[in-house]
């Protein structure tokens, strides 16, 4: 344990895998993740067609708009058809960070002539220079070494207004930031995702700071107050939720999953009325399960 330790001073990737290492609870909430992203599976048609703004660029030519498409220009009026085709592009691109695809949503930006999109993207990559223990070492660096400027400016994209909402989603996505992602959020999954897909981040994040040698960018206060109780994140999910939402009997056995409370879940699954035989075989099947594992709460009341 101690080379990972010291490796971790110097790699951020290091301190990231010390930190799911020492942390049970952290790698049953990326199970949960994980879990929220398969479900969400997002198959792209791998159709490339170039984003390009040809039609604003036409205007440009003939005089009627004078406009600058430079990346850096938060805010851009751009032809109407030409923003339908990013709209659709940026939701693509949004849906496959969303399923946990986001090597290649990186793939499809530099596909269609976004590459400074895919650039931002990367920028979360971890660093790691396997050279700065060993310099015979094989292997690539990874990353940049500021990270923690590239967090703090990606942050900072997150939560100008002026900035389309789907494109500061994506950027939330992989800087760790939820405000954008609630807003995106069509269902408990999606806000369960955006809650947790934070949380993760700054349990990580605080990591690599206490690991790292050197000084840091200060990140801030609304980034670090996102990682809080499971229990508060869960409740933070159901709040958004519309009333057929909430009629499902699976949703709270859901919860107790992620709490991992089977004591408590087998107790709830015994005042369970199944409206339908499909919900009556599935409870009758969980509570087998749950007898199998030794859970005592659960009594052959529940099979009948």
């Amino acid at each position: 344990m101690e080379n990972f330790v010291d490796s971790a001073m110097y790699s951020e990737r290091e301190a990231k895998a010390n930190c799911y290492r020492a942390h049970p609870e952290l790698r049953h909430l990326r199970a949960v993740l994980d879990w929220l992203e398969h479900s969400a599976k997002f198959e792209d048609n791998h159709f490339t067609n170039r984003i390009t703004p040809d039609n604003t660029f036409h205007q440009i030519k003939l005089g009627k708009i004078d406009l600058d498409l430079n990346p850096d220009v938060a805010k851009k009026d751009l032809h109407v058809l030409d923003q339908q085709a990013l709209t659709k592009f940026n939701t693509d691109i949004f849906r496959m960070i969303r399923s946990g695809d986001q090597a290649g949503a990186v793939e499809k930006c530099l596909n269609s002539g976004q590459s400074f999109k895919a650039a931002i993207m990367e920028g979360a990559t971890m660093y790691h220079n396997p050279k700065i223990e060993d310099e015979h070492a094989e292997g690539e660096i990874e990353g940049v070494e500021m990270r923690d400027i590239w967090k703090k400016s990606a942050l900072a994209f997150c939560e100008s207004p002026q900035i389309p909402l789907i494109e500061r989603g994506i950027i939330g996505a992989v800087c760790g930031f939820s405000e954008p992602l609630l807003q995106l959020a069509k269902s408990w999954e999606d806000r369960l995702w955006a809650l947790l897909t934070a949380a993760i981040d700054v349990i990580i994040e605080q990591s690599i700071t206490e690991s790292m040698m050197g000084a840091r960018e200060t990140l801030p206060d609304s980034f670090w107050k996102q990682n809080q109780p499971v229990e508060n994140l869960l409740q933070k999910a159901a709040a958004g939720g519309n009333s057929q939402e909430k009629k499902t009997i699976f949703r709270k056995i859901q919860e107790f999953l992620i709490l991992d409370d089977l004591e408590s879940l087998g107790s709830h699954i015994e005042t369970i009325e199944a409206t339908n035989k499909h919900q009556a075989r599935f409870l009758a099947h969980l509570s087998t399960v749950l007898q199998s594992i030794g859970v005592g709460s659960v009594t052959t009341a529940c099979l009948e």
